[in-house]
Parts: structure tokens; sequence; C-alpha cells
């Protein structure tokens, strides 16, 4: 066709459509094939157009990886967002106890997460490294250590075979190594100690942060904004988002105990204690301060004890580490119990 081969015609903007026209009237066809003729030239500008539109290949690739990293990024914020370890049993926690010592629970759960994340990167930059410079050169005291036999209570005491290994108490190198020969060396000691290092600052700040964002909105936003207390947890501390039945009644439960926790705090009558009543009080306390450091320097004298009768015999020598913390742990859970005990009779509620 005459009329394709002509580019004024064939441009895609008014001026070209308004010339198309023209042309097309003062072509002596039919109606019917006049019409046939604009059909055929705005598809043909409409091809052009998109075609000189159209981006490159290599563009297209850049765009469309873009793209699904912006997609794949709001899938990962959304889904950390939603996903909680515990969420379950964080709930019935709350539902049955109150939300004071769910966030007791919650508090040791942010440890576990900030542990799982120091266990990442010590694994990465320190345990993973030390397998791969493998055992100390043969015949020093570590490679000797290493090559002892295992034994079933190796795994109670962690001495034996356990004592070199980066699993457990760990015996990790002070030299450099290389996997490649001419390249870089990686320095365990300075791999231990800036990760240790790095790893504990960023923690404290994590939890000091996260402690400070809690105490401001539990205390200070809470105690400057909220004046009506009850009427606040009678009216707005139904979740509306709730939509099982399961839910609904463990959040019934929760402001049903936070109601009945701040009632007796609020119906409490103050407590005056009498000037006979405070001597009486203070001596108690005294008792149980004597008390406690007694049962204290009497654990540790039988533990020293013990350790000058049995410490040369090879049987303890074996099991020391297990009889040592068998005894720490048993008068741990002795004194849980007795220090609760004297705790009554402090009477620091009465305060």
């Amino acid at each position: 066709m005459e009329l394709g081969q002509r580019e004024q015609l064939m441009e895609d903007n008014p001026i070209a459509e308004q010339l198309r026209i023209e042309t097309i009237k003062s072509i002596a066809h039919k109606i019917s094939t006049k019409r046939q003729i604009r059909e055929q030239l705005s598809q043909t500008v409409n091809r052009r157009a998109t075609r000189s539109k159209s981006i490159g290949l290599i563009r297209r690739y850049r765009y469309s990886g873009k793209l699904y990293v912006t997609r794949a990024v709001k899938l990962l914020k959304s889904f950390v967002t939603n996903f909680e370890l515990f969420y379950g049993s964080m709930k019935q926690i709350e539902g049955h106890f109150g939300s004071r010592i769910s966030a007791y629970f919650k508090f040791l759960r942010r440890l576990l997460v900030l542990n799982l994340v120091l266990l990442l990167f010590i694994g990465s930059f320190v345990i993973f490294p030390q397998l791969l410079a493998g055992h100390e050169p043969a015949g020093s005291v570590r490679d000797v250590n290493a090559r002892q036999d295992f034994h079933l209570r190796d795994l109670f005491t962690g001495e034996g075979y356990l004592s070199e290994s980066v699993m457990y108490y760990g015996s990790y190198s002070n030299r450099s190594f290389t996997l490649v020969p001419g390249t870089a060396e990686y320095s365990l000691p300075h791999a231990y100690f800036l990760t240790i290092t790095v790893l504990s600052l960023a923690t404290f700040v994590v939890v000091s942060i996260s402690m400070g964002r809690s105490y401001r909105v539990s205390f200070i936003e809470s105690s400057a904004t909220v004046q009506n207390i009850l009427t606040h947890k009678i009216v707005c501390s139904w979740d509306y988002g709730i939509a099982n039945e399961k839910a609904a009644r463990l959040k019934h439960a929760t402001i049903l105990n936070e109601l009945r926790d701040y009632l007796a705090q609020r119906n409490r009558a103050p407590f005056v204690a009498g000037r006979w009543h405070r001597l009486r009080r203070e001596a108690l306390r005294l008792v149980v301060h004597v008390t406690v450091l007694a049962m204290i320097s009497a654990v540790a004298a039988s533990l020293w004890a013990l350790l000058v009768r049995f410490g040369e015999t090879d049987h303890f020598t074996a099991w020391s580490a297990l009889y040592v913390s068998v005894v720490s742990n048993v008068t741990m859970v002795a004194f849980g119990y007795a220090c609760q005990l004297l705790g009554q009779l402090e009477q620091y509620r009465q305060v």
C-alpha cells in the first residue's frame, strides 16, 4: 500500500491522524474500502508505536528482577511481622495468668531468639572455621588429648574425649590457617575475640532498647495518657480482631484476671506498723540474713571438705565435674525452698 510508505502519515500524533483522514477521503473508492484502509493504517501505526516504545531485553530483565526482589522483601517483612514463636502458648498463659505474667515469658522468648542468633554467628565465624582448621600439630598436648578414647561418662562430665571438642568445653586453636596456599589467613584468636565482643555489645544494645521501649510504653506513656485505668480496662480491653471462640475465651479470661488483680491492689488497706512490730520485723530480717550467710558458708565448707577428702582418688578425678554439678544443683533447689520459707518471715508484703 502506497499510503503505508509515506512516513508523515504513519506517525503517531494528531497531525498525522488528520492527514490520514484527509488522504483517505480523497481516494476514489467505496466507503467500505476506505474503512478497511483506515483500520489497516491504524493497526500499522499502533504496531510501530508499540515497537518503538518497547524496552530492551536487558532492561526488561532488570525491571523484572527489581519487581521480584521488592515482592520478596514485602513477603519477608510480612512473615517476620506475623511469625511469633510459641504464639498459642503465650496466649494461653496470658489468658490464665494475665498480661503481667505473659510479659516475663515474652522476655524469655526474646532471649531465646537472641541466643539462636548468637549460635548462628558463633557457629559461622568460630566453630565452623575451627572444624576446617583441623587438629593441632602432631605431638602437641592438645593433639594427645584429642586422641583420648571416648567413654560414656564423658557425656555427663564433659571431660576426656570431649574436653578438646568444639561442641563442649572447647579447645579453640590460637593459630591462623588458610585452605588455599597463597591466600589470606584466617586468625582463630581474632575471630573468637571479635565475634564474642561484637555479639555481646549487640545483645546489650538490643536488650537495653527493648527494655527501654517496654518501660516507656508500660509506665511513662500509660501514666501520662491513661487517667481512668479501670474504665480503660473495661471499655477498651477487648480485641475486635478475634475471629474464633478459643481466642475469645482466652481474651475474656485475660481481662477478668487483670480486673481482679487491679481491684485487689486498689482495695488493699494500707498497713500501719507499730513500734514493736517494726522492731520484731527488723529482728526477723537480721536472723534471716544471718541464716542465709550460715547456709552459704556451710555449703562452701562441705564442698571444700569433699574435694580434700576424695580429690586425690582416680574415681573422683574422673567424675569430679559431675559430682560438683550434682551437689551444686541439689543445693540450689534446696536453697530455693529454704529462701521461700525465710522470705515469708521477712514480711516484705506488709511494708
